[in-house]
């Protein structure tokens, strides 16, 4: 008879398994995505799970993996750090599976101007993990599959909110496909962001 894991049990071993396959070589593998999905791990606490043993993820809409993340141009209008080029990270799975379900290219031709993007929600005053994700259209016609990359901390700058720039190329230990209902964060429409 074999024994019943809990779901924290089911979790670690999913990442073990994960991080066992990155280390013989496999970059990525939609066959383990459904090994995920078979053992009822949902893909943001496994996430979650890498951040908390020392990693970071890098979402992407990119049709294909990528195995060296190249440095592009930060695009916060709102904070100079953020406009740093370099590899951008996040320490919050939701940003993560947002930046790789949402297509940024598909919003463009829908709208000449939007906006979308995300901002901590505090608590009594206190930060915390937890993001509001909005954008100034419907996201509907723009959400696709994507990409989470998982990633070694080393030389990542922490520029708060839970994002984080590297200045030179980055190779990732591995990368999971995702799909648009993996992103389960709170969404809105909004008419305009200050």
């Amino acid at each position: 008879m074999e024994r019943v894991l809990s779901p924290e049990s089911r979790l670690q071993r999913v990442f073990a398994e994960l991080l066992r396959s990155a280390e013989a070589g496999v970059f990525v593998s939609t066959d383990y995505m459904e090994t995920i999905r078979d053992e009822h791990v949902p893909i943001t606490k496994l996430l979650t799970y890498a951040v908390e043993q020392g990693f970071l993820l890098h979402g992407t809409t990119v049709s294909a993996p990528i195995s060296t993340l190249l440095p592009s141009p930060g695009d916060d209008l709102h904070d100079q750090a953020k406009r740093t080029t370099g590899v951008y990270a996040t320490d919050i799975a939701h940003i993560a599976l947002f930046k790789a379900t949402i297509s940024s290219s598909e919003l463009e031709s829908q709208a000449a101007s939007h906006t979308i993007g995300w901002y901590p929600v505090q608590y009594n005053g206190l930060d915390s993990n937890y993001q509001q994700f909005y954008a100034t259209i419907p996201i509907d016609r723009a959400r696709c599959n994507g990409f989470v990359y998982i990633m070694n901390k080393d030389n990542f700058q922490n520029l708060g909110n839970g994002e984080f720039v590297h200045e030179g190329p980055v190779q990732p230990i591995l990368a999971l496909p995702v799909e648009p209902n993996d992103f389960s964060g709170e969404f809105k429409v909004v008419d305009c962001v200050d």
